[in-house]
């Protein structure tokens, strides 16, 4: 009896013991250099902890706001900015070009103490608009635009006193290619101060390209404040086109 309680004693000592130990050196040993149970635990927390402080700070909303959110964009590329650029450049609104059966487009305008003011180009030995005068003169500006896919030659005039189309004395009339008034006042494809010796009309004739526009711009050949002849007062603007046979 006495012999059979001895060996299960020490049997249950020893299977306790086999199994506490190899769960100890299991979390112990092999957490601290085999990635073990125990020693495992705080290197995840700690990793946990770690990522979420980094990743809050350096990629967090925070910084992706500060970085690229909203603000920046409104500022480097919001609608204020593409709105003041295009509206700067796009120039004044199209007129359809008149087609052949089309009836003439006439315009009825004035030049004035309130009118734009440019330092208007002349007649050149060399060019068509070669010199730049110097002083104050009004101008308006029309643009328009071939739609059909076709080129038009256009007859255009401006009237006033003389041709009873308005109270200008002088009419100086230029046009420009493209959809908008260049900076180079002297890149015109067409001007005319007077039609001939007995009027003080102006006339031009030019073809229009298929697709192409132009940028007519009215004016007078006086300064606004020109005591002799002012340059202020109304005319019509007639365009006539057809097709180039």
């Amino acid at each position: 009896m006495r012999t059979l309680l001895l060996l299960a004693l020490l049997s249950l000592l020893a299977c306790g013991d086999d199994d506490g130990t190899i769960f100890v050196d299991a979390g112990t040993d092999s957490g601290a250099t085999d990635g073990g149970r125990v020693d495992a635990g705080p290197d995840p927390l700690d990793a946990g902890f770690d990522a979420g402080i980094d990743g809050g700070e350096d990629a967090g909303d925070l910084d992706a706001g500060t970085d690229a959110g909203e603000l920046d964009a409104g500022s480097d590329a919001g609608d204020l900015d593409a709105g003041d650029d295009a509206g700067s450049d796009a120039g004044p609104p199209c007129i359809e070009i008149p087609g052949s059966t089309d009836p003439a487009v006439v315009l009825m305008g004035e030049l004035s103490a309130t009118s734009p003011i440019w330092m208007r180009p002349e007649e050149g030995e060399t060019a068509i608009c070669e010199e730049v005068a110097t002083g104050d003169y009004a101008y308006e500006a029309f643009t328009f635009c071939e739609v059909e896919g076709l080129p038009h030659y256009c007859l255009i005039s401006m009237t006033g006193i003389d041709g009873e189309g308005g109270t200008l004395s002088d009419p100086y009339l230029f046009v420009y290619p493209g959809s908008a008034l260049p900076a180079d006042r002297t890149s015109c494809v067409a001007e005319n101060d007077d039609e001939n010796e007995d009027t003080f009309d102006s006339y031009v004739e030019l073809e229009v390209p298929a697709g192409g526009s132009i940028t007519i711009v009215p004016s007078a050949f006086d300064e606004i404040d020109s005591v002799e002849s002012p340059g202020v007062g109304t005319y019509t603007l007639t365009i006539v086109c057809s097709e180039p046979v």
